[in-house]
């Protein structure tokens, strides 16, 4: 019953990393990235017969997409194992399935080993940023751009087809591409909220930027504010490096009372 069991996870990982390597492949290649935004994407979503194998599709490629990247190599999941109960009060390993090396020790909770890879993260992230050239960062920056502008241009596909849905009066359709849209947009700016940290290097974090940029950054989907309006750059860095500390002096509050 325990190998049964242990074959079953085994396969369930594999399946992840599978599905993960095949949504890097997507963000890797631009032509397959269109193909799947404008064809497959739309053909599946509009198909009713298939519903609920799509649905099903959809959770497993949110589980994989979930899946805590290791912050050393980009290539595989951090992983622990399966035998141990979530609820296990003392911290476990957790490794890289791509066999990298790296490790971090937290409880086996996916809430706690994200609060635990982030100091090691960030060191990780800053180091590669300082060894690499301003053209290569340039390149990144571009290249989360380009996602960006393609997730954002689809949502406009997704909301035209949602429009021609209503005045066919298919309303079921339309609450259908309407999620598709909101996704699309979704990702579109989460592609250019990563643009904007490699821009300012605030990365893996502590405390997530997001918000701060959300609400306080002139402009979404454009980093030319960024060297132009010096006040609007300068005042978005304090607000992160306030929240940054606070979260700091929130951590250290434990120890300090111990």
């Amino acid at each position: 019953m325990t190998s049964h069991n242990q074959n079953s996870r085994d396969s369930e990982i594999d399946d992840l990393l599978l599905r993960k390597q095949r949504l890097v492949d997507r963000v890797n290649q631009k032509k397959g990235k269109r193909h799947w935004l404008f064809k497959k994407m739309p053909m599946k979503a509009s198909s009713l017969e298939n519903l609920s194998n799509s649905t099903e599709e959809l959770v497993k490629t949110f589980k994989a997409a979930n899946s805590i990247v290791c912050p050393k190599c980009s290539h595989g999941i951090l992983m622990c194992d399966h035998e141990i109960s979530r609820d296990y009060p003392g911290k476990v390993e957790w490794w890289c399935s791509a066999k990298c090396g790296f490790k971090v020790f937290s409880e086996p909770t996916f809430k706690a080993v994200r609060e635990a890879v982030k100091a090691p993260a960030y060191y990780i992230a800053q180091e590669r940023l300082a060894s690499m050239t301003s053209e290569q960062i340039e390149k990144i920056i571009k290249e989360h751009q380009y996602k960006s502008k393609l997730f954002r241009t689809a949502a406009y596909g997704f909301l035209f087809m949602a429009i021609w849905q209503l005045f066919s009066q298919q309303w079921f359709l339309v609450v259908q591409w309407l999620i598709i849209m909101t996704l699309a947009y979704l990702f579109a700016l989460k592609w250019a909220y990563r643009a904007w940290q490699i821009k300012s290097k605030n990365i893996h974090l502590k405390h997530s930027p997001f918000i701060g940029w959300l609400f306080n950054a002139p402009k979404w989907f454009s980093l030319n504010w960024y060297d132009e309006n010096e006040e609007k750059r300068i005042q978005l860095q304090n607000l992160i490096d306030e929240n940054e500390e606070y979260a700091n002096r929130k951590e250290s509050k434990p120890n300090g009372r111990a």
